[in-house]
């Protein structure tokens, strides 16, 4: 009686093998950075006409100083809304009006200016209705900081004289080295 049949063949030494996630490294975002090649999510995000941002954005996100939850998060409003980016890392001050170093200058944080063409302000519904979606993102990816022109009651919503004009949306730790980009 013939026996199992024979395993398939591995492959050959030296062949490249299923891509390995490579760790993320916290220290290559913001201003000071060391940077790095930009992620296949982040040349996909630059690639998407419903997200629209400065050359200083665009720079940012090339030189791969943009934390990647800035990037999912970008991604996933991109599918209802089209957003524009008005601030990311490198336009943006150091210090905050209340003198700490800014979620931006680590890469961490970014200014959405318009939603659907329409400039944010306290009477733009979609606006609204895409602040209201931040609550609704995945954890992993979740923003703990999010200015607007809204007082709403949820975990990490601020509104101040800052944020009557803009979405602000940052992360105020560094990003974890084995997260993940959603699929």
């Amino acid at each position: 009686m013939p026996g199992p049949p024979p395993p398939p063949p591995g492959p050959s030494p030296g062949a490249p093998g299923p891509p390995q996630a490579v760790p993320i490294d916290p220290a290559q975002f913001g201003v000071e950075g060391t940077g790095g090649p930009p992620t296949r999510e982040a040349l996909a995000l630059l690639g998407n006409p419903k997200v629209i941002l400065d050359a200083d954005g665009v720079a940012d996100i090339r030189a791969g100083r943009i934390d990647p939850r800035i990037i999912a998060v970008l991604t996933t409003l991109s599918r209802t809304y089209t957003i524009t980016v008005s601030t990311m890392c490198s336009d943006h001050p150091k210090f905050t009006s209340g003198a700490s170093i800014s979620n931006h200058y680590f890469g961490r944080g970014m200014d959405i200016a318009a939603i659907d063409g329409i400039l944010v302000s306290p009477g733009n519904v979609r606006a609204r209705e895409a602040t209201d979606a931040l609550s609704s993102l995945d954890p992993s990816y979740r923003p703990d900081e999010v200015g607007s022109p809204w007082a709403i009651s949820r975990p990490g919503h601020f509104t101040d004289a800052a944020s009557q004009d803009n979405i602000h949306v940052a992360f105020e730790r560094p990003i974890d080295p084995s997260w993940t980009p959603p699929a």
